[in-house]
């Protein structure tokens, strides 16, 4: 309803003090955001939240407290992207939007060497291809960006791609800290099995983490479009199950190279991005008949005694009041 008539002499200085005061709070945040923004603050501070709002206004992320600072530092929102544009024209009918994004970044002369008939399948491998590109060249997109170590690069759609420092850490370290109750289907094969290949590769947690998240992101588009037919799989556990091994790896990295973790504001964000984004996929195709499975893993992420130590990675990355739940929104 528009209204057009004035406050009372009486009710507008209560008004004005209401405004002034909500204005205050807000811009407290906003300030504190800028100043973690800029290069000159320093790399001693507390990792990425920290609210400036006074007590009386809740507690636990629940209240006009939480509200506001997630609407302004939600994490993952601060990624700094480097594009990666599209590479060839390929395009059918049948791939729908997202994977014809990510079959058109797949530079030309690596062929169909990533091409399966499975849909879902082609967008997890032709990510791989991608990710492996652009570990590879990363001077192609990020032109004297400064780098320590070996760097690994990943492509989420629609022209973003992050590039990443490794931490000094064995997968090997990564594989004890995930509970009984956490491991997936995946665990052996990936967390164990593999680290004959990639012990000093810790990142490659994340390779399969984007390329499980990009299948399934495809797999969601296509199944709602009714453009996908296919018997009932597990495909959608898989971003869920690789969302516990990323915090996985933030507890190793957290445990035997700490400077890291305080240092890479670009791991955090991206850690924080992906864990929203691929635990949004699989709710959404958690919905579906295809992909409808048991929950355990979810349930066992924000509800076992065993998984504690994984959840309260978040607080202590991200702010103390910032919970798991209410960042992957669960």
């Amino acid at each position: 309803m528009v209204t057009t008539k004035k406050l009372s002499r009486s009710r507008a200085p209560i008004g004005l003090f209401i405004c002034a005061a909500l204005a205050s709070l807000l811009g407290s945040n906003l300030c504190f955001a800028l100043e973690e923004e800029s290069p000159d603050a320093g790399d001693d501070r507390r990792p990425l939240v920290r609210s400036l709002l006074p007590t009386p206004f809740g507690g636990e992320g629940l209240g006009l407290k939480g509200r506001l600072r997630r609407r302004l530092n939600l994490p993952g929102d601060r990624v700094q992207w480097v594009r990666f544009p599209i590479q060839n024209e390929e395009a059918k009918a049948h791939w729908g939007n997202f994977l014809t994004d990510i079959a058109r970044h797949l530079p030309s002369q690596y062929g169909k060497k990533y091409y399966s008939d499975d849909r879902i399948t082609h967008a997890h491998e032709t990510t791989h291809g991608i990710n492996s590109h652009l570990s590879n060249h990363p001077d192609e997109i990020a032109p004297g960006m400064r780098r320590h170590g070996s760097v690994y690069g990943f492509y989420v759609g629609k022209d973003q791609a992050v590039i990443l420092t490794s931490p000094q850490i064995k997968l090997s370290q990564v594989a004890p800290l995930i509970p009984a109750s956490l491991r997936g289907s995946r665990y052996q094969l990936y967390c164990i099995d593999q680290q004959k290949y990639f012990e000093d590769h810790p990142l490659y947690l994340f390779d399969e983490w984007v390329a499980y998240t990009n299948g399934a992101h495809a797999g969601v588009e296509l199944t709602e479009k009714h453009q996908l037919d296919m018997p009932k799989n597990d495909a959608l556990v898989g971003p869920l199950e690789f969302s516990i091994y990323a915090l996985g790896l933030a507890a190793a990295i957290e445990k035997h190279d700490p400077e890291y973790l305080r240092q890479n504001k670009q791991f955090r964000e991206f850690l924080a991005h992906e864990l929203r984004r691929a635990t949004g996929i699989y709710r959404q195709g958690m919905k579906l008949d295809q992909f409808r499975w048991e929950q355990r893993l979810e349930h066992n992420l924000l509800e076992q005694d065993d998984s504690r130590e994984l959840r309260e990675i978040v607080p202590r990355l991200f702010g103390e009041y910032l919970k798991l739940e209410e960042l992957i929104g669960g």
